[in-house]
Order: C-alpha cells, then structure tokens, then sequence
C-alpha cells in the first residue's frame, strides 16, 4: 500500500479544478435558495409595518380632529379669533367698534391705576 489516500489525493492537496468548480457552483444554489420559513417572515414584517402605519395615521387623524373641534366656543371657523383653523382678518379692513364695556372698563381702570399709584406714593400725571 501507498501513503495515498483513498481518492488518489494527498491530505492538503488541492482538489482538480472540475471538482472545485462543481463544489462553488453547488454551494452558490445552496445560497440562493430561500430559507422554508423566510417568505413567510417577509410577509409577517410587512403586515406589522403596515399595520403600525395605519395605527398612527389613526392616531394623529384623531388628535387633529378632536384639537380642532376642543377650543370651539360657538364662533364659526371663517371668524376672526385666533387659533388653528380659524382665519385672521383682512388686511386694510378696518377695526371693529370697540365693545359697549370698553369705556367703563378704561374709566374703571383709571380709577384703579390712581388709587394703586397713591398707595405706593407714586405721581400721576393724568388726576
């Protein structure tokens, strides 16, 4: 008996070339085939994906429907208070009458800055 092998090679040899290109052309369709469980995993992730966007889309269409309605007090949208949803005034249209109260408020208020303005010794020079 020779020290070869069974195969004619010797261990640490290199196998022919035929071999070795049959080895990596197996080994490369090995790779490419997808694992038994991998499409229904892609599918199970892509569901999940899906389904959380859903979920928050849901969640912010809400917020903006209820923040939108919340500070409602009776005023139509189109009004001139401020707040989202609600336009500002024309530009170059002219200021509304003040209310019935704004002169016994501006009275009241004077009033109310001389006598606060007398406890503290400060001079007005308005009275």
């Amino acid at each position: 008996m020779s020290g070869a092998p069974p195969g004619g090679r010797s261990v640490g040899s290199e196998p022919p070339a035929e071999e070795r290109t049959v080895t990596i052309a197996q080994s490369f369709a090995v790779a490419q085939q997808p694992s038994p469980g991998a499409e229904a995993g892609v599918i199970l992730i892509a569901s999940v994906i899906i389904v959380l966007i859903a979920f928050v889309l849901g969640v912010a269409l809400i917020v903006r429907l209820v923040l939108r309605s919340g500070g409602d007090d009776g005023d139509d949208p189109g009004s001139d208070g401020g707040g989202p949803g609600r336009r500002r005034p024309a530009p170059g249209r002219p200021p509304s009458a003040p209310p019935d109260w704004w002169p016994e408020f501006e009275r009241e208020f004077a009033d109310y800055v001389v006598a606060n303005s007398r406890n503290r010794g400060i001079e007005t020079g308005g009275r």
